[in-house]
């Protein structure tokens, strides 16, 4: 229409303009003056009708019952044909598809939910007809007026400019764009309460951030960043050191430079793009991102600061949620230090590495756990959880737990704890567990579970429950980890699997070691130790049902120390010792340190009960084994040659196939495997890969670049 109204326009003016400037008679002149007249009337008749309303409706007839429906029911009738007459009238109406007056068939058919809409002039009186598609009778909406706004005209001659009134898209009519270069924001600050920072003022990223932050309500909301690409300076907090309403921050493909740490305000959250595409690079002096209460980040990479990730002193920080970032480089601190009294922590999925301190460190909780009464002050409950991360090439420990009630399962933790002696062989651990008097306080630290960890290759202990004077470690579970190679040439000296140390007047009491796989060490498997006579004890610890294979000294080992120490009262009971270099046992303990009953020359340690005091404990099963062949029809056990190499590239694998000095009858019996000797590279067993009566094959592979062997591959197999 309004292209009509123009052309008209035009038109008239054109002849208008013809009249005045030749030399008509005005006898002509004058009808034709007129003619234009009544077209220019014409034409703005048409611009000033009505615009078009909608109006919607559905194939319906209500009063209906079967058997399905005992009660009067709406009945459906998809795809039902529908006339639209003019009210009271048989003269079908002129109606259209869309605001483009797109010309729709008047009868036509419904949906097929049943439902139906049109467009039509507003203003207008129209009876709407439903029949058919097994109706039993016709349905009729009576004297209906459609309702809405006008459409915008489509192919306009000019840009359009809405202005003076709100555009309001109904659920009926959504905004569709059919290409992403048809949408353009060139000044959009607000969409669906979303604040866009890079539509902000600012000096740089963080200035706009925060300005975006600024402007959302006191209660908080989202801030989306994610318009900010490449490389982007940060000279502020955007959380304003953590006073801001808490905010939802989305960060895109970008490198954050900071200059000062982003201290997140409570209840906040970072989001990332992608680890591998958005990176915060942290300050020289300082944090890279502080923690508070509630806080959340997630799926970024994070590199430096003086700390990659901190909690801060000053306050309590509960609820604090780490999830599927690569946080590496601290310069000086932790790559994650949970300092403030740290409660209820999720530490999971991240890649944590090449830290100049501790991989993850957990400092005490000097506060009561409100949800809990059993956890008052100075009980020193922790009840956070560090699952599935890798956790590797960080100078010091891998993970540092100084708090109890915490559990640290599904880890990769390896190659931590540098490459020289620092401090003399301390804090070079894959994973400890540590108590003290302090000050501060770190006691007790009790009821912690290491579970189903992958521990290997780091500088000294794999595993280490501490108490150093005036801790308690106590009532701790470790169990079903992988424990191997630990205790590298480049450390202050040889190191063990799983070792408990009670130090002067530190208390190692009432844990549990069980099932887990010692291989490979380079001194014990497991080790109690009490090194500094005092009155401390090492007592009351189950070492129950491990497998301690191929360490470079003994299986397991007791050692009191100055004049005995105290270590007693442990029972050591069912565990597979098999291969150690040195002895599979050596027990050097105070009187009656391990209740045991020696059943072979394997020192296969039986199930034990005892009446404390000076009663020798006794076996409550017949033993009737004196010795035990390593060849026999159902167990067998052997010592093979050198493995084969791996091709020097990280993650190659190779597979060896040995034969048994006799075969079994078939191939059904159960085997472990470990790798012993001289080991070159990184090698570790991926697992046995084909069993035969006589022979059985073994595949390892090498974790870095370098060929991966070793000179002895040790099985054991017991038949179903």
């Amino acid at each position: 229409m309004m292209r009509l109204l123009v052309g008209s326009m035009r038109l008239f003016l054109r002849l208008l303009f013809v009249l005045m400037t030749q030399n008509i008679h005005m006898k002509i002149a004058r009808p034709v003056s007129l003619l234009l007249t009544v077209c220019f009337a014409f034409c703005v008749s048409i611009r000033s009708e009505a615009q078009l309303g909608h109006w919607q409706g559905w194939c319906e007839v209500g009063g209906h019952t079967d058997e399905t429906a005992p009660n009067f029911v709406q009945a459906s009738y998809p795809s039902c044909t529908v006339n639209v007459y003019l009210s009271g009238t048989t003269n079908h109406a002129v109606i259209y598809s869309d605001l483009q007056s797109t010309v729709l068939p008047n009868p036509f058919t419904a949906r097929a939910d049943a439902s139906f809409g049109f467009y039509a002039r507003q203003g207008v009186a129209y009876d709407v007809l439903t029949s058919g598609a097994g109706m039993p009778v016709p349905f009729k909406y009576s004297y209906v007026m459609t309702s809405g706004q006008g459409g915008i005209v489509s192919s306009p001659a000019a840009s359009q400019t809405i202005t003076g009134h709100t555009l309001t898209l109904s659920g009926s009519a959504p905004l569709v764009v059919e290409s992403a270069a048809l949408l353009t924001a060139t000044s959009t600050q607000t969409l669906n309460n979303v604040r866009f920072a890079d539509r902000f003022p600012g000096a740089d990223a963080c200035a706009r951030i925060r300005a975006a932050i600024k402007a959302l309500p006191g209660t908080g909301g989202t801030v989306d960043a994610q318009g900010f690409q490449g490389t982007q300076a940060c000279g502020s907090d955007p959380f304003s050191g953590g006073a801001t309403p808490p905010v939802h921050l989305l960060l895109g493909a970008t490198q954050f430079n900071l200059a000062t740490q982003w201290q997140l305000s409570a209840g906040s959250k970072i989001s990332c793009l992608d680890p591998y595409q958005t990176t915060l690079t942290g300050p020289g002096n300082s944090s890279a991102v502080v923690m508070q209460s509630d806080t959340t980040i997630e799926s970024c990479h994070i590199i430096g600061g003086y700390k990659a990730v901190d909690s801060g002193w000053v306050a309590a920080s509960t609820r604090v949620t780490i999830r599927n970032n690569i946080i590496e480089g601290s310069l000086r601190g932790p790559n994650i230090d949970a300092a403030g009294n740290p409660i209820y922590w999720l530490i999971q999925g991240n890649v944590i590495r090449g830290g100049m301190n501790e991989g993850i460190l957990f400092n005490a909780n000097a506060q009561a756990v409100p949800d809990d009464p059993n956890c008052p002050i100075g009980s020193n409950c922790g009840y956070n959880q560090i699952l599935d991360n890798w956790i590797y090439g960080n100078q010091k420990n891998g993970i540092d737990m100084n708090s109890g009630r915490n559990t640290i399962r599904g880890n990769h933790v390896f190659m931590n704890g540098g490459r020289g002696q620092t401090q003399g062989g301390l804090d070079q651990f894959g994973i400890l567990l540590f108590s003290a008097a302090g000050p501060p306080s770190e006691t007790p630290i009790s009821h912690n579970i290491v579970s189903q960890n992958e521990v290997f290759s780091n500088n000294t202990f794999g595993i280490a429950l501490i108490a150093a004077p005036g801790g308690t470690t106590s009532f701790n579970i470790v169990t079903d980890n992988s424990v191997r190679f630990n205790g590298t040439t480049a450390s202050a000296g040889a190191a063990d699997g799983i070792y408990l140390e009670a130090y002067q007047s530190g208390n190692v009491v009432n844990n549990v070691i069980s099932n887990n796989m010692v291989v490979g060490n380079t001194r014990n498997g497991i080790y109690l130790n009490f090194p500094i006579a005092g009155p401390g004890l090492m007592s009351l610890n189950q070492i129950v049902d491990n497998q301690l294979l191929s360490n470079a000294s003994y299986g397991f080992r007791t050692d009191g120390g100055g004049g005995g120490g105290g270590v007693f009262d442990n029972y050591v009971v069912n565990n597979v010792i098999v291969g150690n270099a040195a002895g599979d046992v050596s027990d050097l303990g105070s009187t009656r340190s391990v209740y045991r009953n020696k059943t072979s020359t394997l020192e296969l340690l039986d199930v034990s009960t005892s009446i404390f005091g000076n009663s020798t404990p006794t076996s409550i099963f017949a033993v009737s084994m004196s010795g035990i062949s390593s060849d026999t029809a159902g167990f067998k056990h052997k010592r093979f040659g050198s493995s084969c190499i791996t091709p020097s590239i990280a993650g190659s694998t190779c597979a060896s196939t040995y034969r048994w000095t006799t075969p079994f009858v078939d191939a059904n019996y159960t085997a472990t495997c470990s790798l012993g000797g001289t080991i070159t590279g990184t090698p570790t067993l991926v697992g046995i890969t084909n069993k035969a009566a006589d022979a059985i094959s073994v595949t390892i592979a090498g974790l870095t670049n370098a060929r991966a062997s070793t000179s002895e591959v040790d099985c054991i197999a017991t038949h179903d």
